[in-house]
């Protein structure tokens, strides 16, 4: 019988998504002994809400607290060291997204992991999702053929709302971009997943018009593989409600198109539509990664995602964004 963890860490907890891996861990066996932030008042803050104690130095809560498991967010450049950190604790972990400014941070942790066979996972939630499962059903199923096209459109509310739990997120420096860093890492992934293939920058777009920061504020990619297919990418923080956001997916294969909104799947092919119902709420994914990941150390199995897929979508990422902030106007941040 599998023994999951029972004392669980969170360290920098200054991080939009912390509140989404907590609601999961809800449903878990475990408990939240301690969280970190090197914001004090940040740190009170989860320590309050999540009953467990406070610490403003990770490295502290590694060094008096037993951990068996710790969810780590961060900013963007401090994530290679607070995995490093873990690593060298023995302490297997989930690390958000985009664990560092680079593929090369990336590639570095993925080289440490590597070397003492560390249990990492890189929540890529829509991995999870009942959209991704859906379609790898229907293709098992001899109902679809493998997918040859995909576009992606993400559109969330003013970066702004980051002001006040992750103000670092508005600072190139510190987060590695903008929007496109932030968003769209699960679209490349799920576009390497389904297709099985590595793609190539064919064009980009970025502009902060909209709001005027440091930071681009809207991005257009164009991804290309070596069999023909297109991956198109729209992300930004752009919609004007920042209590809602814009999502629309298309999906396309040789006789089949599927297009993804609101809760809904249309499947079009053979002259014939089919209409799915599945959660679009990008949210709601997060409480299955963190039950698949407690699941899968427990079982002695890999991760939904480790640091080797992450580090295909931050290959991408670099060249657009070596691309696209050459064309973003200078501001002063």
């Amino acid at each position: 019988m599998s023994v999951r963890p029972q004392n669980i860490a969170m360290i920098e907890v200054g991080h939009v998504h912390t509140g989404l891996i907590a609601e999961g861990l809800k449903r878990q066996s475990g408990r939240i002994v301690a969280v970190s932030d090197k914001n004090e008042r940040i740190a009170r803050h989860w320590a309050e809400t999540l009953g467990c104690r406070a610490y403003s130095d990770y490295r502290l809560l590694l060094e008096a607290e037993h951990v068996d498991f710790a969810f780590a967010f961060g900013e963007h450049f401090e994530m290679p060291l607070i995995a490093e950190s873990l690593i060298a604790s023995g302490i297997p972990f989930s690390i958000e997204k985009p664990l560092g400014v680079s593929a090369a941070d990336v590639g570095e942790v993925l080289r440490i992991a590597t070397e003492r066979r560390a249990f990492v996972s890189i929540p890529f939630v829509f991995r999870v999702s009942p959209l991704c499962e859906m379609l790898e059903t229907l293709r098992a199923e001899g109902r679809i053929g493998p997918p040859e096209h995909m576009t992606f459109i993400d559109l969330a509310g003013s970066p702004q709302r980051y002001s006040e739990m992750s103000p670092w997120i508005l600072d190139p420096a510190r987060a590695g971009g903008g929007c496109f860093i932030n968003l769209s890492v699960h679209f490349i992934d799920l576009f390497i997943r389904l297709t099985g293939q590595e793609p190539k920058l064919a064009g980009c777009r970025y502009s902060n018009s909209v709001h005027g920061l440091p930071i681009e504020d809207h991005a257009v990619v164009l991804l290309g593989n070596e069999s023909g297919g297109s991956c198109a990418i729209e992300v930004g923080y752009v919609f004007p409600d920042d209590k809602r956001r814009f999502q629309s997916y298309s999906v396309v294969g040789q006789d089949w198109f599927a297009h993804i909104s609101d809760n809904t799947m249309i499947l079009s092919r053979n002259g014939e539509q089919d209409r799915f119902s599945l959660n679009t709420d990008t949210g709601r994914y997060y409480a299955t990664y963190v039950e698949r990941t407690l699941e899968a150390l427990a079982e002695g199995r890999p991760p939904v995602a480790g640091p080797d897929d992450l580090a295909k979508v931050m290959r991408v990422v670099d060249r657009a964004n070596a691309l696209g902030r050459q064309q973003l106007p200078q501001v002063n941040s």
